[in-house]
């Protein structure tokens, strides 16, 4: 019963004209075959392989827009007070600053990891602020897909257009150990 439910639901998703309590479809679906709960079932495979598919699908590669707008919503999360990092934030700041601090040349061929160097590198030099926005918005994995070659200018540009937050300046005061300028966080 459980099963046939979600089918029906994967119909009434992909068909607002059925009513799945009742089983009776709207005069725009008239045709049997639109009202088989079989349907239902690449649909539910496809969601249960990946949930937010059917949500979202977003492209192969970041955009610097996409950056900028992931940045702007971290940004948003910041007040004027220092407020401390979670473990997971914390950690997603050593893994970038671990990062920077490689030696380019000891990652290899990893392209990925090689363009989230660059890119994390360019803005730990020009903007820490950003540097902590990003690695606190979006994976390395994810990063190393920008392909724009105007993200730090896209960056700069809009960094200097929107308000900065007390709190994110105090972040670069308070964890100074753990960030790419200081060798004691290792």
């Amino acid at each position: 019963m459980f099963w046939f439910r979600l089918f029906r639901l994967g119909i009434s998703f992909f068909h607002p004209g059925l009513d799945y309590k009742s089983n009776r479809s709207s005069p725009a679906l008239t045709s049997p075959h639109l009202t088989s709960p079989f349907l239902a079932l690449p649909c539910l495979a496809l969601f249960r392989s990946n949930p937010r598919s059917l949500i979202r699908m977003s492209s192969p590669n970041l955009t610097s827009s996409e950056l900028i707008a992931l940045c702007d919503t971290t940004r948003r999360s910041f007040s004027d007070n220092f407020i401390p990092f979670t473990n997971l934030q914390l950690e997603k700041v050593q893994k970038s600053s671990t990062l920077v601090r490689s030696n380019r040349h000891s990652i290899g061929k990893n392209a990925p990891k090689l363009r989230a160097h660059t890119v994390l590198s360019e803005l730990w030099t020009h903007c820490p602020e950003g540097f902590i926005l990003c690695a606190l918005s979006t994976y390395q994995s994810r990063l190393g897909t920008l392909k724009s070659t105007d993200f730090l200018r896209d960056m700069m540009e809009w960094w200097q257009g929107v308000e900065h937050p007390g709190g994110l300046s105090a972040v670069l005061v308070h964890y100074a150990n753990i960030l790419p300028g200081n060798n004691q966080g290792m």
